[in-house]
């Protein structure tokens, strides 16, 4: 044991919840090809009912599982992006989707984002950049487990809405993205795009500033200011107590990855003492025990996936006492063992 390398393999999670209409269109769009998206949720530890409700919030680590899992049901991906989108519309995203189609203009739908970005998803930051000639739409993605499928839905989305305000003339110059260009192009031709300049870690569309600042014959200043309070006031519940679980979560993974997670260590890190971490996360619902059995689910599918590692070795990573409790563990968690579970898989 002493071989393994503990921090090696964990990759640093980033706290952060999605609204759910984005999983309701995934599910949506899986169905629409022929795979069972509500078993995938299921799979991957969601509830499928749960999926598109309104206000509901899924932990955004947890989503880019059900993204993963996803891509590797369907061979093609642009059109799963397209049917995703699809199934998208201004209620995806409560006070924001009708906020967008009131704008002034692109550049105000693309500040509009900015603001109220964690609306959509706070592991996400949104930034609009002017220059003499251009206004850009940048996105940064903070989650450490990262699908691109989940970017090109995005952009797609946005592309959509540009579309549908101000008509099919308005392209962007240019847009910068992290993955290959013939990977989406079919999806993004659709918008008249045709080429993808390929950059590490930077997703953005770039619009002619003449054309993004143009009025928009679907504007209501009324509407917008509206949406506005109600977008501002939703952001405003998403306080840190509300994230308590998450930022558990987080920091049991983070413990896992040293000297081993418990309640007393747990509790200390954020300067409270064991019972009143029990107490506030039993208001909210939940427990220190769960969370634990949570992130050790979670890495465990990770570790499934992306490396060949042994149920021996797993079982140290995720604090296990030994390999018959990691076993018994694993075979409830994924009705199987890791070599049955890795077979499926592929």
């Amino acid at each position: 044991m002493d071989g393994i390398n503990k921090n090696k393999n964990i990759e640093q999670r980033t706290l952060g919840t999605s609204i759910s209409g984005w999983s309701r269109a995934l599910m949506l769009g899986l169905q629409s090809m022929g795979v069972d998206g509500p078993e995938i949720f299921r799979s991957c530890g969601l509830n499928p009912a749960d999926q598109g409700k309104s206000l509901v919030r899924i932990d955004a680590a947890k989503m880019q599982y059900v993204w993963q899992v996803a891509e590797q049901h369907v061979q093609d991906k642009a059109r799963l992006a397209e049917s995703v989108v699809s199934f998208l519309h201004a209620g995806s995203f409560p006070g924001l989707g009708f906020g967008l189609y009131a704008s002034e203009s692109i550049r105000d739908l693309f500040e509009r984002l900015g603001r109220y970005a964690a609306i959509l998803s706070n592991a996400v930051e949104i930034s609009v950049t002017v220059t003499a000639k251009s206004v850009s739409l940048q996105f940064v993605d903070r989650r450490d487990i990262q699908s691109y499928l989940t970017n090109v839905v995005g952009i797609l989305y946005v592309l959509r809405v540009c579309r549908e305000l101000a008509g099919p003339s308005i392209v962007p110059r240019e847009i910068r993205a992290p993955w290959r260009n013939e990977e989406y192009v079919s999806a993004l031709h659709i918008y008249g795009v045709n080429q993808v300049k390929r950059q590490n870690d930077e997703i953005m569309l770039v619009y002619e500033r003449g054309e993004a600042e143009r009025s928009l014959p679907s504007a209501n200043a009324q509407l917008s200011a509206y949406q506005d309070r109600f977008c501002e006031d939703y952001i405003s519940t998403l306080d840190e107590l509300a994230h308590l679980p998450m930022r558990v979560k987080v920091r049991i993974t983070h413990e896992l990855a040293g000297a081993g997670s418990s309640i007393v260590t747990t509790a200390n890190s954020f300067h409270m003492s064991p019972r009143t971490l029990q107490r506030k996360l039993r208001d909210l619902g939940t427990c220190y025990r769960e969370i634990l059995k949570e992130v050790r689910q979670e890495l465990a599918l990770e570790y499934t996936i992306h490396t060949e590692m042994s149920a021996t070795q797993i079982a140290y990573l995720l604090g296990f006492s030994g390999l018959t409790q990691f076993s018994q563990a694993y075979r409830d968690w994924f009705g199987g063992t890791l070599r049955e579970r890795r077979s499926a898989l592929r």
